[in-house]
């Protein structure tokens, strides 16, 4: 760390100058990574997994070493193999990308060291933020991690699990591998979660593709 270097004063600073402007893509992006030098000089990277995951998702492109990452895909893809028509919509697997508990870290750091709120607390501004944040993320995956160390037996566990999920509903032996996200703009510009899957016995994959939905409690939004 720089000598005389405050994270939370330059991201105090940055955030304070987004009140009552119009956001733009690059300011959103600023605000990740100073988020992410917050997070790296107060040590909260383990105790804010989901802004660790997002911060380090803007800044490469793609994400292979989170551990976070083998919980979402595992939660995406019994969302999508159970999948049923009859039931209802897929939102499960929305859910699974977690950006309530992102929003939910970002307020905690942002309370905790004196930041204005007012992104987080209005669900509008929080859609916008949002949109170009997924905007920046778009196809870059996140991938099942690196099989190395005492991580190694976890996530052939996990693979194992999954597997165990599609040959229930299909009988193949399909495993999510990696999600990403896409922009279509012939369809009014919506975001699409894609799920890539991998068939050992098959020798191949499938992606299964759905819109990207946001799943917060508009109630606990202190404005509309």
């Amino acid at each position: 760390m720089v000598d005389g270097f405050d994270a939370a004063e330059q991201l105090r600073e940055h955030v304070s100058s987004l009140s009552g402007g119009e956001l733009r893509r690059s300011e959103i992006v600023d605000l990740m990574r100073r988020l992410r030098l917050l997070a790296d000089q107060k040590g909260l990277k383990n105790s804010h997994p989901h802004i660790a995951l997002y911060c380090d998702w803007v800044l490469h492109t793609e994400i292979d070493r989170h551990r976070l990452a083998l919980k979402i895909l595992e939660t995406m893809n019994d969302a999508v193999s159970a999948y049923d028509e009859k039931s209802g919509n897929i939102i499960e697997a929305s859910r699974a990308l977690s950006l309530h508990e992102l929003r939910s870290e970002m307020l905690d750091i942002f309370k905790s060291y004196s930041i204005p709120t007012e992104l987080l607390d209005s669900f509008t501004n929080w859609k916008m933020l949002v949109r170009f944040l997924l905007n920046d993320l778009k196809n870059k995956p996140v991938k099942i991690p690196k099989a190395t160390g005492k991580l190694k037996e976890k996530i052939a566990d996990a693979t194992s699990r999954m597997t165990e999920q599609w040959k229930k509903r299909t009988g193949a032996d399909f495993a999510a591998t990696s999600v990403f996200i896409t922009n279509e703009p012939r369809e009014n510009n919506e975001f699409f979660w894609n799920l890539a899957c991998y068939s050992p016995s098959k020798g191949g994959n499938i992606t299964v593709k759905s819109a990207l939905l946001l799943t917060e409690d508009v109630s606990k939004f202190l404005r509309p």
